[in-house]
């Protein structure tokens, strides 16, 4: 299993350090630029999304560590919900979609983003 979990860290990173994982950045921060600098939209999402289903990531862009988190969340909450028995499922995708809506960005997202709105600046010099 640890050899997996190595296997796995590997290949992520070296996919998001790769061509293919640079496009996957630039397609999700803007289509139109990708499509301009003649990075095939259709493939480069058919192909995200074949290895992302593949590999199953459910933690976070980009990632590892949310991954892992996602990993043991996904095989410890059904099991915890079980006194649930016919509500179990139910609770489950609650969870989830709480989660879509709450933390797109995944469990620990690797893009951090922080808007900060300064008083100052905003005021029209004459």
């Amino acid at each position: 299993m640890l050899a997996l979990l190595i296997f796995t860290i590997f290949v992520v990173g070296r996919l998001r350090d790769s061509r293919i994982g640079r496009a996957w950045i630039a397609l999700r921060e803007d289509e139109i630029a990708c499509q301009a600098m003649g990075i095939d939209k259709t493939k480069t999402k058919l192909t995200a999304f074949a290895l992302g289903a593949t590999w199953a990531g459910l933690g976070g862009m980009g990632s590892i560590i949310g991954v892992i988190l996602a990993a043991f969340i996904l095989i410890l909450l059904p099991e915890y919900l079980r006194a649930f028995s016919e509500f179990r499922m139910l609770v489950f995708g609650g969870c989830m979609v709480l989660m879509m809506v709450f933390r797109p960005q995944g469990l620990i997202s690797r893009v951090q983003k922080h808007y900060r709105f300064d008083v100052n600046q905003s005021e029209v010099q004459p």
